[in-house]
This record gives C-alpha cells, sequence and structure tokens, in this order.
C-alpha cells in the first residue's frame, strides 16, 4: 500500500500512526504517486556503498576550493546563530558496524579530517548507497516568502538545511572566512546541484533531515535536495535521534541489504529488530542491574521516539 502525504502530514510519520484494523499492513511514503510509474530493482547484494561518518569538525581543512559552488546563504545562516557541532563517537562506531555487516571490498569509507565536504562530491556520485552519519540541522525559524513559486535551486529555504562535514567548526568561528569556499556545510540547496542518478537509496542518519518548509511542492530540506540531485529512494529522520537505537537500526539494515532483501523489507525488519533489542545501560553493567533496575529496560527501544524516529521515502517494491 503507497501514500503520498500533503500538506503537514509530511512531517508526521503516520506510516507507523494505524488504526487496529490496519494492523500488520505496510505503507510505502512516497514523494509524488509518480514513483509508481518507476522501475525498481529488488535486489541489493552487490550494491558498493559510500559511508561517511565519524566527522572531525574541529580539524582545520583546505578550504581554498571555490569550483563547487558553495552555499553562502547557508553559512550566513549557521553562523548568525552561533552554531557548532560536536563530535558524534556513536557515529563513528555506527559507520564502522556498517563497513563490518556490509564487508564489502567495493565500499568507501569518508572518516574523521577525510570525511570533507569536496570528497564527499567527489564520491556520492559513484555509489548506489550513500550513507552519511553527522550532525543535521533545520536552520529555519520562519517560512521565507513565494517558496511555492520560486524555482526551488533559487530558493533560500534550501539554503536553510545542513548536513556538518569536517572543518566546519573551524571556518564558523573564523571571523574573515571567505563563504565562497568551501565551508564544511551540504546544504540541500548544494545537494541539488549534485548529480547523484546512480544513487539507489540516500541513507541520511541525522537529526531532523526530513523536516523542511511545508510546501504546495512538498517538503524544503534535505530530501527535496536528494530527489533533485536523481536519488531514489531516501531514509531520513523526523526529529532528534538516539545513537544507540540508530546505531542498531543502521547496522541492522545494512546487513539486511548486504543479505539481499530489498530496500522496504530491510527497513522493516531492522525496525522490528530495534524494537526486540534488549539492552542494558553501561552503568547498571558497571554497578550490577538490580542496583539500577530502573535504568534497565528489557525493550528499552520499543518506544515511538526511537522506533519511529525515521522515514522511508520512495520505495516502490
Amino acid at each position: 500500500m503507497y501514500l503520498a502525504p500533503d500538506g503537514y502530514l509530511q512531517n508526521l510519520a503516520i506510516e507507523y500512526m494505524l488504526p487496529m484494523e490496519l494492523n500488520g499492513k505496510h505503507f510505502r511514503r512516497l514523494t509524488s504517486t509518480r514513483r509508481l510509474l518507476e522501475k525498481e530493482n529488488r535486489s541489493n547484494r552487490f550494491l558498493s556503498a559510500l559511508v561517511v561518518g565519524g566527522v572531525r569538525y574541529d580539524e582545520a581543512v583546505d578550504c581554498t576550493v571555490t569550483n563547487i559552488g558553495n552555499d553562502s546563504a547557508a553559512y550566513a545562516y549557521i553562523h548568525g546563530i552561533g552554531a557548532s557541532f560536536n563530535y558524534l563517537s556513536g557515529a563513528k562506531k555506527e559507520c564502522d558496524s556498517i563497513m563490518a555487516v556490509r564487508h564489502c571490498s567495493k565500499d568507501t569509507l569518508l572518516v574523521g579530517k577525510n570525511a570533507t565536504e569536496e570528497n564527499f562530491y567527489q564520491l556520492c556520485k559513484l555509489y548506489p548507497i550513500v550513507n552519511i552519519s553527522t550532525h543535521g540541522y533545520f536552520a529555519a525559524s520562519g517560512a521565507p516568502q513565494g517558496t511555492d513559486v520560486k524555482p526551488c535551486l533559487s530558493d533560500e529555504s534550501l539554503s536553510q538545511s545542513v548536513l556538518a562535514f569536517a572543518g566546519v567548526n573551524k571556518n564558523l568561528a573564523a571571523i574573515d572566512f571567505n563563504a565562497n569556499n568551501t565551508d564544511g556545510l551540504v546544504s540541500a540547496k548544494e545537494l541539488s546541484g549534485q548529480d547523484m542518478n546512480n544513487t539507489k537509496l540516500a541513507i541520511v542518519s541525522a537529526c531532523q533531515t526530513g523536516l523542511g518548509y511545508i510546501t504546495a511542492d512538498g517538503v524544503y530540506g534535505i530530501q527535496r535536495g536528494l530527489k533533485n540531485a536523481g536519488v531514489g529512494a531516501i531514509l531520513v529522520s523526523l526529529w532528534n535521534v538516539d545513537d544507540k537505537a540508530t546505531s542498531i537500526l543502521m547496522s541492522v539494515f545494512h546487513r539486511n541489504l548486504a543479505g539481499g532483501m530489498n530496500i522496504h523489507e530491510a527497513f522493516q525488519n531492522a525496525r522490528e529488530t530495534l524494537r526486540q533489542t534488549e539492552y542494558t545501560p553501561t552503568v547498571a553493567k558497571k554497578y550490577g542491574a538490580a542496583r539500577f533496575a530502573k535504568q534497565t529496560q528489557t525493550h528499552p527501544f520499543a518506544k515511538p521516539q526511537y522506533m519511529d524516529a525515521f522515514i522511508l521515502i520512495d520505495t516502490i517494491n
């Protein structure tokens, strides 16, 4: 069964809010019903992947490259709110886990100070699967005028949804930074200018990557940038996500894909695995589970804030 949400329903995980009568039914979310006319290959077994994570936001990287069209408006927004990004050790573990379960010699891992904006642009067009584990941010405080009539590439709303890459903190802290140079921020507008027609699946394992301005033409944010770039299916989040739950979800998802499941089946199985996961916090392991019984839960991730954070868009089979 398929659904193509309209208006503010696009910011709700309505496929997980089904009445009792529809228990056991799986709904596939589409950006447009036009997707039903497109063919989709069921097998993912031998697809290579670009995996990005463990980004070193404080590293000094070469920011003199000017030929990739930096989005200076995105820099202005993020710099204006005084943002900085902390290192995500969980993202590094997540990427290591993905590489381990995929065990594919054709995969590429961009990590640490090598996870730069420039390297991402050079590689993202080459891989059928692109997985980005980093900070995401929807920076807008109010909707700009005319988003329904402006061309998407010139619409300022696409500059207000960003992903963070190596070196971004150095550039945001620099008083005299030239925003025409690469800044470590990849905005939805910049994604729109990429050629990712070879990308069958883009996974953005970060906070708020499914959000954006609601317009008559869909959600103007990271998901719009990826669709404009030519990406097939996308996996994005609707709110801030938990490191541990996300790591489990993504690891199982990639293991399923590597095993030959189609994208929809792989994701549904990963969600169910997350629901059934037993997890004891580190403090309980160290000092005894009985002493910290309230912190120890048999299935701690079987809650909507964990299971329903990510939505899968534009899978057909």
